[in-house]
């Protein structure tokens, strides 16, 4: 635990891509500013994924918040399945060199429907983020 009133000052959480039903398409969250952050943790929340479709949802990055290209080596999820939806997946992402100051999330679903939403939670601040946490639990 946290002492009362650290959390938001050392974690800044961002809902990228609202939990939706999402047909064959390409889906780009807004740019995610990491500057002042060591780290990204980002959560991909999965529900059915129709039983013809797949799900890949990767990391982006970039310079100037508006031309977007994939990191090499890539950083992605494992393709999201009929066999494997219903999950929750977790990745890490330290943000430093060659990671670009942008990062952004990017899902596509191809063949058929899939349910998910991603998002992203900025960690080990160097300067404390303006987000003010909803609920401290007692130390």
């Amino acid at each position: 635990m946290y002492p009362a009133g650290t959390v938001g000052q050392n974690i800044k959480s961002i809902q990228v891509i609202k939990p939706a039903s999402q047909a064959a398409s390409t889906v780009n969250s807004s740019g995610i500013d990491t500057a002042g952050y060591d780290e990204a943790i980002v959560i991909l929340d999965c529900g059915t994924t129709a039983a013809t479709g797949t799900l890949d949802v990767a990391v982006q990055d970039s310079a100037d918040n508006s031309s977007f290209t994939a990191i090499s080596p890539a950083v992605a999820f494992t393709q999201v399945t009929p066999a494997n939806d219903d999950a929750l997946y977790v990745g890490v992402l330290k943000v430093e060199t060659p990671i670009r100051r942008y990062i952004r999330i990017q899902g596509i679903t191809a063949a058929a429907a899939s349910i998910y939403g991603v998002s992203v939670h900025l960690t080990k601040a160097v300067v404390n983020p303006s987000q003010t946490p909803q609920w401290v639990l007692p130390a």
